[in-house]
Protein backbone atom coordinates (compact mmCIF):
# COMPACT_ATOMS: atom_id res chain seq x y z
CA UNK A 1 0.00 0.00 0.00
CA UNK A 2 1.53 3.32 -1.00
CA UNK A 3 1.73 6.21 1.43
CA UNK A 4 2.17 9.96 1.27
CA UNK A 5 4.05 12.00 3.84
CA UNK A 6 3.01 15.65 3.89
CA UNK A 7 5.78 17.82 5.35
CA UNK A 8 5.73 21.44 6.43
CA UNK A 9 9.43 22.36 6.09
CA UNK A 10 8.83 25.76 7.68
CA UNK A 11 7.50 24.35 10.95
CA UNK A 12 9.74 25.25 13.85
CA UNK A 13 10.57 21.65 14.80
CA UNK A 14 10.86 20.17 11.33
CA UNK A 15 14.40 19.75 10.05
CA UNK A 16 15.76 18.02 6.96
CA UNK A 17 17.39 15.41 9.20
CA UNK A 18 14.17 14.65 11.06
CA UNK A 19 12.27 14.49 7.77
CA UNK A 20 14.71 11.86 6.45
CA UNK A 21 14.27 9.90 9.68
CA UNK A 22 10.48 9.95 9.36
CA UNK A 23 10.74 8.93 5.68
CA UNK A 24 13.00 6.01 6.58
CA UNK A 25 10.73 4.85 9.39
CA UNK A 26 7.65 4.96 7.18
CA UNK A 27 9.47 3.27 4.29
CA UNK A 28 9.83 0.17 6.44
CA UNK A 29 6.13 -0.34 5.76
CA UNK A 30 6.22 0.28 2.00
CA UNK A 31 6.64 3.01 -0.58
CA UNK A 32 6.39 6.59 0.65
CA UNK A 33 6.15 9.76 -1.43
CA UNK A 34 7.02 12.99 0.36
CA UNK A 35 4.90 16.03 -0.48
CA UNK A 36 6.24 19.41 0.66
CA UNK A 37 3.91 22.25 1.58
CA UNK A 38 4.55 25.60 -0.07
CA UNK A 39 2.49 27.94 2.07
CA UNK A 40 -0.44 28.37 4.45
CA UNK A 41 -3.22 25.82 4.04
CA UNK A 42 -1.34 24.03 1.26
CA UNK A 43 -1.31 20.86 3.40
CA UNK A 44 -5.10 20.71 3.14
CA UNK A 45 -4.92 20.85 -0.65
CA UNK A 46 -2.19 18.20 -0.74
CA UNK A 47 -4.18 15.94 1.59
CA UNK A 48 -7.37 16.29 -0.45
CA UNK A 49 -5.55 15.30 -3.63
CA UNK A 50 -3.45 12.59 -2.00
CA UNK A 51 -6.52 10.96 -0.44
CA UNK A 52 -7.55 9.87 -3.91
CA UNK A 53 -4.14 8.42 -4.76
CA UNK A 54 -2.59 6.94 -1.62
CA UNK A 55 -3.72 4.27 0.79
CA UNK A 56 -2.25 6.10 3.78
CA UNK A 57 -1.52 9.74 4.58
CA UNK A 58 0.97 10.93 7.18
CA UNK A 59 1.67 14.50 8.20
CA UNK A 60 4.90 15.84 9.64
CA UNK A 61 4.01 19.35 10.58
CA UNK A 62 4.22 21.88 13.25
CA UNK A 63 2.11 24.39 14.99
CA UNK A 64 -1.37 23.08 14.18
CA UNK A 65 -0.79 19.57 15.53
CA UNK A 66 -0.97 18.62 19.17
CA UNK A 67 0.87 15.75 20.85
CA UNK A 68 -2.01 13.36 20.22
CA UNK A 69 -1.70 13.83 16.47
CA UNK A 70 -4.96 15.74 16.23
CA UNK A 71 -5.27 18.66 13.84
CA UNK A 72 -6.48 21.96 15.23
CA UNK A 73 -9.48 23.36 13.31
CA UNK A 74 -7.62 26.55 12.32
CA UNK A 75 -5.30 24.43 10.14
CA UNK A 76 -8.05 23.65 7.66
Amino acid sequence: MSSALIVNPRASRVTPELTVGVEQALAAGGDVDTLITEGPRHAADLAATAANTYGRLYVFGGEYFDNGGRVHPEAW
